[in-house]
């Protein structure tokens, strides 16, 4: 009787490349499970980012953007496209009367502060220029002499400053003070050689031109008060 004989098992011989090609294949598999763990986590960045966003947002609101001064202006500086820009701030920290435009050549009548948004309020009328710009709706310009000029000896003054005007005349009250104020608190729009002009309001403006032509007038700074 013949027997079957088993098929004989094939042996093939060693070749380095599929060890090579084994070794690519897992090193291929960790780099693509490493840039899905980074996907993943840049995914999740950019979602707290959005959400931050979102919030921040939703807390502070919409941005507007609004005139903010570049450098410090001071009473009388007309303004110029390198003094203000145009910036994106919150609506919610935006105060009321903030321009949302760059009020070219227009005349600053309060100081602002570099960094600080621009009102309406800080910045004279459009078209009004020189010392008008300065003047306040209700107010007149009224020149004093001072300095010797029929006047007494005053502090320097600059545009901007508040004053107080006093004036005293040859003729007073002797049960009164030598002196008196005339009006108080106005503003000092410009200033020459010999005269200072102020902005008082409409009702006192008589009173500073007389004192100016009868008496003898000066200045008191005004402080902090």
């Amino acid at each position: 009787m013949l027997l079957a004989r088993s098929p004989r098992r094939t042996v093939l011989p060693h070749v380095p490349w599929r060890s090579a090609l084994r070794r690519a294949r897992r090193a291929a598999a960790a780099w693509w499970m490493v840039a899905a763990v980074a996907a993943g986590l840049a995914g999740s960045h950019a979602f707290d980012a959005a959400r931050a966003t979102a919030d921040a947002r939703s807390a502070w609101g919409e941005s507007v953007e609004v005139a903010v001064a570049a450098r410090d202006l001071e009473v009388g500086d007309v303004v110029s496209a390198l003094d203000v820009a145009l910036e994106a701030r919150p609506r919610a920290v935006v105060p009321a009367g903030a321009l949302e435009e760059v009020p070219l050549q227009r005349v600053v009548v309060s100081p602002v502060a570099a960094g600080e948004v621009v009102l309406g309020a800080r910045v004279a009328p459009d078209g009004l220029t020189g010392i008008a710009a300065l003047v306040p709706a209700g107010h007149r310009a009224v020149a004093v002499p001072v300095d010797g000029a029929f006047g007494a000896a005053s502090p320097a003054v600059r545009v901007g400053d508040r004053v107080d005007v006093l004036a005293s005349f040859d003729v007073v009250d002797p049960s009164g003070p030598p002196a008196g104020v005339v009006t108080g608190g106005v503003t000092v729009v410009a200033v020459a050689e010999t005269a200072v002009t102020l902005a008082v309001p409409r009702d006192d403006a008589p009173r500073v031109a007389f004192a100016a032509a009868r008496g003898t007038v000066a200045l008191a700074i005004v402080g902090a008060d």
